[in-house]
This record gives C-alpha cells, sequence and structure tokens, in this order.
C-alpha cells in the first residue's frame, strides 16, 4: 500500500490544519504480478466557527471576562453565529432567569439576576457541516459594601458614626 507517500500502512488518517478541497490518493501493487491500482478521494475540509462574546458590544473575545455587583443585569453579546446552525447556551455554576431567543446573538440575565457568585458562561456553536466553535466568558460578582450607622438619635452639634464594611479606599 502507499497513501500519499507513506509505505506499508492499510489506514491513513490525516488531520487537515486547513480548511479547503484536498485529494487523497491510494496506490496498490501486486508483488505477484506486479500489476499497479490507484484510487483517490476528495475530501472537503470545512472551518471551525470562531466565536467570539463581548458585555459590552465591542471588545469581542474568544475567552471573555468581566464583573458585575451582585444581582445586576448581564447582558452578553455573541460573533461568529453565521454558519452556525445551532447553538447552546450554558453557565456554572446554573444561574436563573436566563433568556436568548433561538438564532439570536444575545444573552440576557435579567434584573434582578439573582447573581450572587462568580460564574462562567459557556456558549457552543455547531455548523452544518458538524464543526464546532467554542467562547466563555468568567464573570466576576462583587459584593457591595455594607454600610452601618452606629446611632440614629443624636443631638445638635454631635458626630454621627458610619461604618462601611468591605470598603477599600481608592479600589
Amino acid at each position: 500500500w502507499k497513501w500519499n507517500g507513506e509505505d506499508g500502512e492499510n489506514t491513513y488518517a490525516p488531520t487537515p490544519k486547513t480548511s479547503g478541497e484536498m485529494t487523497y490518493t491510494v496506490t496498490a501493487t501486486d508483488k505477484t504480478t506486479g500489476c499497479v491500482s490507484n484510487k483517490s478521494y476528495k475530501l472537503t475540509v470545512h472551518d471551525n466557527p470562531v466565536i467570539k462574546v463581548s458585555d459590552n458590544g465591542d471588545d469581542f473575545e474568544v475567552n471573555g471576562k468581566g464583573a458585575i455587583c451582585i444581582n445586576e443585569p448581564l447582558t452578553l453579546k455573541v460573533q461568529g453565529l453565521d454558519n452556525v446552525n445551532r447553538y447552546t447556551w450554558s453557565s456554572s455554576p446554573v444561574v436563573p432567569n436566563i433568556s436568548s431567543a433561538n438564532g439570536s446573538d444575545t444573552y440576557s440575565i435579567g434584573a434582578p439576576s439573582n447573581l450572587t457568585q462568580d460564574a462562567k458562561f459557556t456558549i457552543v456553536g455547531t455548523t452544518n457541516a458538524g464543526c464546532v466553535g467554542t467562547a466563555t466568558y468568567d464573570l466576576k460578582v462583587n459584593k457591595y459594601p455594607t454600610i452601618n450607622i452606629i446611632s440614629d438619635s443624636k443631638c445638635a452639634g454631635e458626630n454621627v458614626t458610619v461604618q462601611i464594611q468591605g470598603y477599600i479606599p481608592g479600589a
């Protein structure tokens, strides 16, 4: 057997690195008679979709990241769904109040979002040819600082003490 220059193997499993049409040829020679047979086949290689995500509609990345405060809404926009015929959104941990219209490039978590901890969102898109692309978005969920007023009753001219927990000056 001879597959595109490699002798002796009865299988050939190339891994195409680029898209396009490629032709593979096998040549078989009967060692007893010297008769030669050739067979070619064409393989069409499709690109995997390149899916990117953004939280502001401008800075799209394959692996995006951002931050919100607890319970704020979040809207993620996606690029790269042009040749994708089906896709799925997922999150870890699972996030409630999620909406994404079929065929939409937007993934929304309404207010209150119930987002109280960091989360990772993933979109996986598949083309008609079965090629797969994935984008992720890592979300940091920040807590609001806690404000405590020590006394709600003071006389004129007395200071009121306000305490802020979780506050970092200049942050």
